[in-house]
Formats: C-alpha cells, structure tokens, sequence
C-alpha cells in the first residue's frame, strides 16, 4: 500500500527514529553498512515529509508548520544520536527529526500562539511530541496533541464501512463527559479507522484497531485534526460534512469499569483513577 500516513496513534509515530536516536549498542556492523541504511531511510522520510507538506499546504497550515521549525530545532538540538554516526549523517537526521516534528505539530492544529499559551502554565506540547516520537508519553502530554479527549460510550461498530476518506471501519460513540475539545456531551461521533474493505473492495486488517462492543465506555483521546490530514494522505477526501463528526484515535483508548482506568494497549502510560485523570486533564484544559 504505497500510503504516506501521519500515523493513526501515537504508538504508530513512536518507533519512527528509535534506531536512530538511541545511543549504539555493542554490534559488530558495519560503518558503511549502517550509513547505506541510514541513508535509505533519510531518502524514505524526505519522500513523506514532502508530501505531507503538500496536503498542510492544501489544508492552510503552512505557516503554522513554518513558526513549528524553530521549536522543533531547539528541542532537537538536545537529542542524541548513536555516537557510530558520522556527523553528516547526525547532521541530516536531525534535520528530519526538527521537520518531522515541526510538521506533527502543524498537522494536530498547534500554532506558535497555542504553544506559547501553554508554556507560560507550564506545559510543552513540542516535549510532548518528542515523546510521543520516542515513546514513553505521559497521558498528559498525549492530551496536549490530541484536540478533543472526552468519556464515550459505544454506540455502535462497523467492521465495514468504506467511505471516501479510505478508511474501513467506524465505531459510533456518544459522548458522556468533555474534557478536552469543542464536543457536547449526548453528541455521538464517528471515530475512523483503517481495518476494513477498501472502496476498491481490498481489505485491510490492522492489529492495534479495536473493535469495541456496544455499552462499553473508554476514555479516548482523538483528533479530528489528523484525520483531514490523513484521509487527503491517501489522496481521498474527508467525509463530506454531517452531524456526526469524524475522528482518528491520538492514541489507543482506556476501557473504563467504574473509576478504574484500564489501558487497551501495552504501550499506553500508567494512569490513575478517573477521579484524578477528570482533575488533571481539567487543569490543562483550563490552560490552553
């Protein structure tokens, strides 16, 4: 599938420049070996980063990703690459770190007026999406890029539903408590994902799709932002306008069972009770 995705969740973005960022262990490889691969994979993320520049441009965030770079080149400036690296090599992928990071930024809506908003109370959403490129985010920082975190109930999932944005699957939620985003609680959404029948009748299965059962409800974390951008990244188009509005999942969702939290995923943070996520997320909402 010759798809350039922003990544559906976080734990997709995650694994990006592991190899890369990660000081080198003790391998028998190599110099020229190792750069060939480094060099393949630059040649991949540029190939992506332009064509992602093209769809922010068609969406008008061109100038948001813009005043994203220099942030992201401080924050880069601080990493550290395998020392095995030539410091050509290190010179360019961090390079394409500072991009892509800048355009992840640009593309879940963040401005240099949000961020700039944010820090003065204390939070970093350029940190934030640091951390959800190398893994290992606090549910804190995934909110910080998610535009819209709410409890929803399931209303409803269709393992089949191919639309003209190029997703398969949708599962219906309504909405029970806000906090974070634009949403109303007794709103139901539609939150896309991949997995399903192609328009062309193709079918994909993705693994860390989750096929939720009605009356279950989760604390999910979503975008409506990335979806535009990743439904014009297949060449497709966003749904056409309805009362149900779309989203992707930032990040895998929380089943909720009372007030206990439980993550859907192994790579998803610890957390506490609702009592305590309810009162920290309200502190970062208030901030922004």
């Amino acid at each position: 599938m010759s798809r350039s995705k922003v990544g559906i969740t976080a734990c997709a973005i995650a694994v990006t420049y592991c190899s890369t960022l990660a000081e080198s262990r003790a391998q028998t490889i190599q110099p020229r070996t190792q750069d060939s691969s480094v060099q393949t994979f630059l040649a991949h993320k540029n190939q992506e980063q332009s064509n992602r520049n093209t769809i922010l441009q068609q969406r008008g965030r061109t100038a948001a990703y813009q005043a994203m770079l220099p942030l992201a080149e401080s924050a880069v400036s601080r990493m550290r690459f395998g020392a095995s690296q030539t410091p050509k090599l290190q010179s360019s992928l961090r390079d394409s770190l500072k991009v892509d990071m800048a355009q992840r930024l640009a593309v879940v809506g963040h401005t240099a007026a949000t961020i700039r908003k944010l820090r003065l109370s204390g939070y970093d959403p350029v940190a934030a999406s640091g951390a959800a490129m190398r893994g290992g985010s606090t549910l804190l920082q995934l909110a910080m890029l998610a535009d819209t975190v709410v409890v929803g109930e399931v209303v409803s999932y269709h393992s089949n539903e191919p639309g003209v944005d190029g997703f398969g699957s949708s599962s219906y939620y309504k909405i029970i408590e806000i906090m974070k985003g634009s949403c109303q609680i007794g709103d139901r959404v539609a939150v896309r994902q991949l997995s399903g029948t192609r328009r062309d009748g193709t079918v994909l299965r993705v693994s860390s799709d989750i096929m939720p059962n009605a009356g279950e409800r989760y604390l999910l974390l979503l975008s409506s932002e990335m979806y535009k951008q990743t439904a014009l990244e297949t060449s497709m188009t966003p749904l056409p306008g309805s009362s149900i509005k779309s989203f992707v999942l930032y990040s895998m969702p929380y089943s909720i069972t009372g007030s206990v939290l439980s993550a859907t995923s192994s790579g998803l943070p610890s957390v506490g009770p609702l009592t305590q996520v309810r009162a920290d997320l309200k502190r970062l909402h208030d901030a922004g």
